[in-house]
């Protein structure tokens, strides 16, 4: 059977996986939680996270001037799915970050997406809530299922998988 199990799967597909507005706000910037930068930080704003239920939320405006749209389709673009799936994993490894509990905070990577759907397009203009939410933790892994949503409506799902590495 493909992970994730396939009822949350389904699920994931039809509604938000939790509600945003529920969470704890987030003091960290972005910049402080991710070595991203420059066009590849897919993380703008942290709406909230409560790290001990493994949930986190961020918000995105998709400009129309965004470096994706660059040849991603001549004159009608569509933001490309690989970034909201990066976009999702980014926001997972924030909340890894603010879940941390030693001085020197874990060295984390993305290392396999489980699966992916994209069911909607994303747009110039569009207004995205991220949420991801911990689904599994292997010792030396984390799993997270997350959601772009796009005014409450689900445009993408994906699992991901990242390598967690304590610090020394």
């Amino acid at each position: 059977m493909p992970w994730p199990d396939a009822d949350a799967w389904r699920a994931a597909r039809r509604r938000p996986l939790f509600d945003a507005n529920r969470l704890a706000p987030v003091q960290a910037a972005p910049e402080a939680l991710l070595p991203h930068r420059g066009p590849m930080l897919l993380v703008r704003s942290l709406l909230g996270a409560a790290p001990s239920e493994g949930r986190i939320a961020g918000a995105f405006v998709v400009a129309p001037d965004e470096a994706a749209f660059d040849g991603h389709f001549p004159g009608q673009p569509v933001f490309p799915g690989v970034l909201l799936v990066e976009m999702i994993g980014q926001h997972a490894l924030c909340l890894v970050r603010l879940a941390a509990t030693g001085a020197t905070p874990p060295d984390v990577r993305l290392v396999r997406i489980h699966d992916a759907v994209f069911l909607r397009p994303v747009v110039p203009g569009d207004h995205l809530t991220v949420l991801a939410e911990q689904v599994d933790d292997g010792g030396m892994g984390f799993v997270a299922l997350g959601q772009v949503l796009v005014d409450g409506e689900v445009a993408a799902v994906a699992a991901v998988e990242a390598f967690v590495e304590e610090g020394p």
